[in-house]
């Protein structure tokens, strides 16, 4: 088992990162509150022009949403924790730094673009 070394960059500036995180982390809560409120059972007195099956469709689009918003939600507690353990930045595969580009645009991240490319 490799031992972990590395500790959080120091071109990185903790507190921007955390409240991006932070933000980020609210605005899927919110996001996924609306989801759930968009999912719930399709009723039988479809208006003119829908059919159940169409209801269902939407709905199946909208739990898909809901999967993928949990999962970057789950993505971004863990970046939260790693960043006040003080490991946030450091790639999970070849433990080198991830660019400070990409946790810009992606703040959970946590490969880096290399890695990433390589893994899809």
């Amino acid at each position: 088992m490799r031992e972990r070394v590395k500790k959080i960059s120091k071109n990185l500036n903790k507190e921007f990162f955390l409240k991006k995180l932070q933000d980020l982390k609210q605005e899927l809560q919110n996001n996924l509150t609306q989801i759930k409120k968009e999912t719930e059972p399709v009723s039988c007195d479809c208006s003119i022009g829908d059919t159940r099956e169409e209801l269902l469709q939407v709905q199946t689009v909208m739990i898909e949403a809901l999967e993928l918003r949990r999962a970057r939600l789950q993505k971004v507690e863990i970046a939260i924790r790693k960043l006040e353990e003080g490991s946030y930045g450091i790639c999970i595969d070849c433990e080198e730094e991830i660019a400070k580009e990409r946790l810009e645009a992606r703040p959970e991240s946590d490969l880096c673009i290399v890695c990433a490319g390589s893994n899809s």
